[in-house]
């Protein structure tokens, strides 16, 4: 092996002698040049978690110490089945949640090869959908939920006008509507997983605070008879 251990030209060498009877001897030699090449070393900025939604594009950092070219491929195995691309770049758009298996092949000269096996858990984001109503200043303004399960299993922050607020009995706090005025109301959901990485949504929705009228009249207590 010490033969092979550093890549370049190498001149290999053998010697045959033959002893006869009556100590006689016969000898050849022989000489091959054989090439040891360089093996390429397989890199990649492979990460290994993404939210759905997210651009799912990787690049191979494959490198050699002569700098020849590299051959370079990918297989993306997933749920439904495997796929082969070849470049050096791996873009999968917006996976779908899942778990998919990466394997980056890089091939030098010589037929010389290095891989690195990997995986990419794309996980789903919550849904923040939600609808609030438009209510007179001093009323609650009602919430309705897209999906109450997403909200129950889900972290959920509350802001109004940028401000951290709460929601309780499908209302927000009265302070709310407290002052008429549209108001920004958002909703921040982040749901974690077992490798505490986390994914989150946000939805806002406008909701108008109406001013309430103020009832006044001229009406005396009393009046003579005949008097307007």
């Amino acid at each position: 092996p010490v033969v092979s251990a550093v890549f370049g030209t190498q001149t290999v060498s053998v010697d045959l002698t033959v002893t006869a009877p009556l100590g006689l001897t016969c000898s050849d030699s022989h000489t091959e040049t054989v090439e040891v090449y360089a093996n390429p070393i397989a890199a990649w900025d492979l990460v290994p978690e993404l939210c759905e939604g997210e651009a799912a594009a990787f690049v191979s950092n494959s490198a050699i110490t002569t700098n020849a070219p590299l051959t370079t491929s990918w297989t993306v195995t997933d749920a439904g089945g495997s796929n082969t691309t070849a470049g050096v770049d791996l873009d999968l758009g917006e996976p779908a949640p899942g778990l998919y298996d990466v394997f980056l092949l890089v091939e030098g000269p010589g037929g010389c090869t290095d891989d690195l096996t990997g995986a990419l858990e794309v996980y789903p984001i919550p849904d923040a959908d939600f609808t609030a109503g438009d209510v007179c200043a001093g009323t609650p303004i009602p919430v309705t939920l897209g999906d109450a399960a997403e909200f129950a299993a889900a972290t959920v922050a509350w802001t109004w006008n940028g401000n951290p607020t709460t929601v309780a009995g499908g209302a927000f706090d009265p302070s709310v509507s407290a002052t008429y005025g549209p108001q920004m109301l958002e909703a921040t959901l982040t749901t974690g997983f077992a490798s505490g990485f986390t994914c989150s949504d946000t939805h806002a929705e406008t909701a108008e605070v109406f001013a309430n009228p103020v009832a006044a009249w001229d009406v005396v207590p009393g009046l003579c008879a005949g008097v307007p």
